[in-house]
Order: structure tokens, then sequence, then C-alpha cells
């Protein structure tokens, strides 16, 4: 199914499902929760893919080499002091706005996929909200990938990209409100 050729807006029923981290939470401050990242994401097996500007910062400063970074420059809708640069990435930007998934954005998504195959590490800057990147990237990206993000005032999400994680999310945004402009 051709997702990209729309664009979708959460529902507000969905945005309290979504609220609720899906796969591992794992609570604590960063000294509490780089340890379990550690043990659950090294050595690293299949891509890593990061989605908020907190949890890539750390990820980055501490080797884990995301493969796919997607930050908007922000933490709780405040903008971030030191927003992700790092040399290593490529860059590529798009636009989504808050509560919606733009066909532009997850065009972006499935660019990235393939330059990350030619072994490149890639950011994409969301000018918008980049919260609901974890779905077109769970969908699109490879079974065997893990996608980290983090839970505002509680730790980091681990969750593992397997069929079960894509049929939730294709549900998910079957939900959402299809906008075809």
């Amino acid at each position: 199914m051709d997702f990209e050729l729309y664009s979708y807006q959460l529902t507000a029923k969905l945005r309290s499902i979504l609220a609720k981290p899906k796969g591992v939470l794992i609570e604590g401050s960063i000294d509490e929760t780089l340890p379990v990242l550690k043990s659950k994401l090294l050595p690293k097996q299949g891509l890593i893919i990061c989605v908020g500007d907190v949890i890539t910062n750390l990820l980055v400063e501490h080797n884990f080499n995301p493969d796919l970074v997607i930050t908007d420059g922000k933490t709780k809708r405040e903008l971030i002091e030191k927003p992700f640069q790092n040399s290593n990435y490529i860059s590529m930007k798009t636009k989504s706005p808050a509560g919606m998934i733009t066909k532009n954005a997850w065009s972006t998504i499935k660019k990235s996929l393939s330059q990350l195959s030619e072994g490149q590490y890639i950011h994409i800057e969301i000018d918008g909200e980049e919260d609901l990147m974890v779905l077109p990237v769970i969908i699109e990206f490879p079974i065997g990938s893990k996608i980290i993000y983090g839970q505002p005032n509680k730790g980091a999400v681990i969750r593992e990209i397997n069929q079960v994680s894509k049929d939730d999310c294709i549900s998910i945004i079957k939900q959402m409100l299809k906008i075809t402009f």
C-alpha cells in the first residue's frame, strides 16, 4: 500500500492511544537508562532509528551510531538550546505540522532508507513535529530494526520492528483522517 500518497491527521481518540508507550519503556534518568539502552542496542544488529531530539543527542553522544535520526529542534514543544548537528549525518528536511504525517515527510522517510542502504547516516529535520514519524518508520523499515524514542518525563521507549508492530502501525494509520491535498 502506498501510504506516502496521502497526508494523515491524528484524531482525538488516536491521540490518547498514542500517548501510551508501545514497546519497552525504560524509565529513569539518563544515568539509569543508559546501561539498559546499551544492553538492548549493543552490539548493533539491524538498523537503529532514533526519533526525538533529546534521545538522539544522548545516543549519538554515547556512540550508539543510530542509522537514522529524526528531530524537530524541540522537546516538550519548546526549542532546545543545541539542536542536533553532526557532520557524519546527511541532512534531509521536510515539513510535518503537529498531529500530522505529511506525504512529503513519509516520502522523505522512504528516501532515507535507500541512502541508508548505501552505508550513510541520515538526519531528517522536521519543520513542525517529529512525534508521529515513528509510524511510517515502523511501516517502511525492515523487520529486525529497532526504533527508540523519548517518553517525556519517563525515559525512553525501544520498539523492535516486526510484523506485529508493522500491523499495529498500519491499523493506526488507517484510523487517521486521510487528506488528499
